[in-house]
């Protein structure tokens, strides 16, 4: 049995599937066309044995995921991820505790080392001369505009200070046998690719040259030093980076964070940071918010959740300073919020999720101030473990818009959430949402049954809820995932919105009409039109 066609296979959670069931199934696949492949959760007994199978019959893989695979080393991810270095977009190893990226990353980083050695001792002033910054750009450098002088010099000061980072790694106990590893992964990747055809062959693409997506959250071990992994992982990917977890990495210094900014750009969407920087040492400046946001200015998720080392740019200022106009999901739990931070979180405009669990400095006073000053279209909000100081019914009247509160549905809420799983059902071939609530006697008359039936909605109307039809599914849905958000997917290919991320039949219609648009099925989650795309069907008509 052959499956030449399949082009994505998510066998994820499926824990009874071993090494050799993995090896014996991609014997199955022929032809080449698998682009997706999910093993995330799995057996934790899957080692490196999978890497060559995958990589001899997976070579046009774009996603790649091996979340929570614990016996999994830097030699099988190495591999695979060299081999499918073309059209490799997407890579998700969280919780991979023996994966090392320093281990992958060594040539590349030495390399940057040397690029910067070579233009200090070129140049006399090396962060202000043009010429010598072109020359520490990657090599498939997409930004479009270079003549930012603010840009070019921190570009160069962060560069030089992440290649510092790398330098130290020589100073390790364990260096002799480390750089063996590195030396041996690199010529077993070469080798095992010198067995395909000339056909077959790779271009002379660079590992994680066309990288999107990037998952390496809680990958760290006490003794591992992951110091300019990121930035590495950022000049290799030439600015491609748009989705970024590194939630749990306590050792990836500032410079890489500002380097992923600089590099990035507005490609940059999504970011996690939960936990990082949470060791930066008393050395180290602190990291400049500001000017982070002011270059990855287009970040519509951001987690910044016991990360105390961010700090406003203007030393005389106080808490984080202000965040991307964009921001449309924010997470901030753990932190030392100020009321000037509060203000500006609630001035953002396109703001539908506010996370600000355990921020004890907050009241519900404040909250209330700050949504009555801006009257923002919150879609939800966790406010737990703040001081309640006014009643959470006073600002539930300033947030008419909240879905959640909290954590749990409000009465608009839960509302919507079932006018969406009527509409989905009828969607599925299910009753007429409009005839749902009547029911029809022998005599051809009808009477109202006990079930509600569904409202009739009017577009543009502040006093009614949003349509079905012309407004986005998240207004129902809210952020959550459970199986009350079932729905039909579609992935859009002109949007990179795929690899398990998703629009809504609206914005499928709306939002994306004239892309490359195709059905994914049904599942349950919330339409990422917001977060990775300029989502045209977000009217709020609420009333207060």
């Amino acid at each position: 049995l052959t499956v030449p066609k399949l082009e994505a296979l998510d066998i994820s959670g499926c824990s009874k599937v071993d090494t050799l069931g993995v090896e014996t199934l991609t014997t199955y696949i022929t032809g080449h066309q698998i682009r997706h492949l999910d093993l995330s959760g799995c057996s934790t007994t899957l080692d490196n044995r999978i890497a060559a199978p995958i990589a001899e019959w997976c070579r046009r893989l774009e996603y790649l995921g091996l979340a929570g695979l614990k016996k999994l080393t830097s030699c099988g991810v190495g591999l695979m991820a060299y081999c499918c270095r073309d059209t490799l977009r997407g890579l998700n190893l969280r919780g991979c505790e023996n994966v090392y990226l320093t281990e992958i990353l060594l040539p590349t980083m030495f390399e940057m080392r040397d690029v910067c050695i070579h233009m200090i001792n070129n140049f006399e002033q090396p962060t202000l001369n043009r010429d010598a910054f072109i020359s520490l750009l990657p090599p498939s450098f997409v930004r479009d505009t270079l003549d930012d002088y603010a840009f070019l010099r921190t570009y160069c000061v962060n560069f030089m200070t992440a290649t510092d980072h790398m330098g130290s790694i020589r100073q390790m106990d364990n260096w002799n046998g480390f750089a063996q590893s590195a030396q041996s992964y690199a010529s077993q990747f070469k080798l095992f690719e010198e067995r395909l055809t000339a056909s077959e062959r790779k271009s002379d693409a660079r590992l994680f040259g066309m990288l999107e997506q990037l998952d390496v959250s809680n990958t760290e071990k006490r003794s591992h030093r992951l110091q300019g992994c990121l930035s590495a992982i950022a000049w290799l990917s030439g600015g491609r980076l748009r989705e970024v977890n590194i939630s749990g990495l306590s050792t990836v210094s500032g410079a890489d964070l500002i380097m992923l900014a600089l590099t990035s750009g507005p490609r940059l969407k999504i970011l996690e940071a939960s936990s990082s920087l949470s060791q930066i040492r008393h050395t180290d400046p602190p990291v400049p918010i500001n000017h982070i946001f002011s270059v990855a200015n287009n970040i519509s998720e951001l987690d910044l959740s016991c990360c105390n080392a961010f700090v406003a740019e203007s030393p005389d200022s106080r808490g984080l300073g202000s965040f991307p106009p964009s921001v449309a999901s924010l997470r901030l739990d753990q932190l030392s919020l100020t009321s000037d931070d509060l203000l500006s979180i609630f001035s953002l405009q396109q703001l539908l999720k506010l996370s600000i669990v355990g921020c004890t400095n907050v009241t519900t006073r404040d909250i209330w101030h700050c949504a009555k000053t801006y009257s923002p279209v919150l879609l939800e909000l966790d406010a737990r473990e703040v001081e309640v100081t006014k009643p959470w019914s006073n600002v539930l009247e300033e947030i008419p818009s909240l879905l959640r509160l909290n954590n749990r549905r409000t009465a608009r809420g839960t509302k919507v959430i079932k006018e969406h799983v009527r509409v989905e059902r009828w969607r599925n071939g299910g009753r007429d949402p409009k005839n749902a609530g009547k029911r029809k006697h022998d005599d051809g008359s009808t009477a109202t049954s006990n079930v509600a039936a569904p409202l009739n909605i009017h577009v543009g109307s502040r006093d009614t809820e949003p349509t079905m039809t012309t407004c986005c599914s998240i207004l129902r849905t809210g952020f959550s995932k459970d199986l009350h958000t079932e729905q039909e997917m579609f992935a859009c290919g002109t949007c990179s919105i795929d690899s398990g991320r998703f629009v809504c039949c609206t914005c499928a219609t709306n939002c994306h009409q004239g892309h490359d648009v195709v059905p994914v099925g049904y599942g349950y989650g919330h339409c990422d039109c917001a977060l990775l795309s300029t989502c045209d069907s977000l009217d709020v008509p609420v009333s207060r």
